[in-house]
């Protein structure tokens, strides 16, 4: 099946093209001066009934912040450097992925399996990062963790490749 035939597909395709198409197209359009500001919210009879930051309502559907700008006009404007950094980061890796895959691929076999083994620990290397980023900084600049950053780095570590290659031989074969 075609991924373009694929509906799951092309709902959020569509929905993250049409947001980044879109972001650029209002920044293009609507100036920065020309942006909704409502600091004060009035009924029909010019009674003020609420300021901001302002609930989300009919004239203002994701509300305001605290300065009374549209918040749906902040995400529309924020949108393309958001999409834009996530689509070059993407196609960054894509590209150096390639590279490397394609210099890798042309080594000797016993340099191959010896990369296997180190490139296989990368498997878990995000969850060893994220305890490594959250324990080690900031339990031990404030003093509250007795163990050393190597400790709970080396056992974070030790625990998730270890637990992640239980039942595996580690054999690969390319």
């Amino acid at each position: 099946m075609s991924i373009w035939k694929s509906p799951l597909f092309l709902t959020g395709f569509s929905i993250i093209i049409s947001l980044f198409l879109g972001s650029i197209i209002y920044s293009q359009y609507v100036p920065n001066d020309k942006q909704p500001v409502m600091q004060i919210r009035y009924d029909e009879n010019k009674n003020a009934i609420d300021g901001a930051p302002i609930a989300p309502h009919k004239e203002m559907p994701f509300g305001t912040d605290r300065f009374g700008v549209s918040i749906l006009h902040k995400v529309l404007d924020g949108a393309k450097y958001t999409l834009g950094v996530a689509f070059f980061i993407a196609f960054a890796r894509l590209f150096f992925g390639t590279i490397l895959g394609l210099f890798i691929s042309q080594m000797p076999k016993f340099i191959l399996r010896t990369l296997s083994k180190l490139f296989e620990s990368f498997y878990y290397a995000p969850a060893t990062i994220i305890v490594a980023l959250v324990s080690c900084p900031s339990d031990f600049h404030m003093g509250c963790n007795k163990r050393s950053p190597d400790d709970i780095c080396y056992h974070s570590i030790s625990y998730n490749c270890g637990s992640a290659r239980y039942g595996d031989s580690g054999e690969r074969d390319f």
